[in-house]
């Protein structure tokens, strides 16, 4: 059985024979111009191939030192950090307590009155006293 392309071959007229041999021909010089221009760039590739690989290893070992780079400097910023605190708490005595500032005026009349408020009212609770406490200093004047 003749498949229906070659039966196509078989019904045509003369001339349209000669353009499809002439189409084939065309065809085939090209189809071996590609064959032979593949083998050329094969045999290209396998020589710049070893070259585009070795260049590729090279950026491959830079971009790792950078890695490594980059975390031995966070190691070291991290250390910086560690020593800083370390410092701070070196600073302080042995019993925990550093150098600290003296109370302001209102934390020492804070501390003064709050007893004696719990006392006259034992049944207002932490915030109310501070309220109290708050509208009290904010009322004084300059010299009490």
């Amino acid at each position: 059985k003749l498949s229906a392309a070659a039966k196509e071959i078989f019904n045509m007229s003369e001339e349209h024979y000669r353009i499809l041999g002439k189409a084939c021909r065309i065809l085939e010089g090209t189809f071996k111009d590609l064959g032979d221009l593949f083998e050329q760039s094969s045999e290209k590739l396998a020589t710049e191939g070893a070259k585009h690989k070795a260049k590729a290893a090279e950026k491959e070992a830079s971009r790792q030192e950078k890695q490594k780079e980059e975390i031995e400097n966070t190691k070291v910023v991290e250390e910086t950090k560690k020593d800083k605190k370390a410092k701070k708490k070196a600073s302080k005595d042995k019993n925990g307590d550093g150098l600290k500032r003296p109370p302001s005026a209102y934390m020492l009349y804070n501390n003064y009155r709050r007893p004696v408020l719990r006392q006259e009212n034992p049944k207002s609770s932490l915030p109310d006293i501070s309220r109290v406490i708050g509208s009290e200093w904010n009322n004084m004047s300059e010299d009490q």
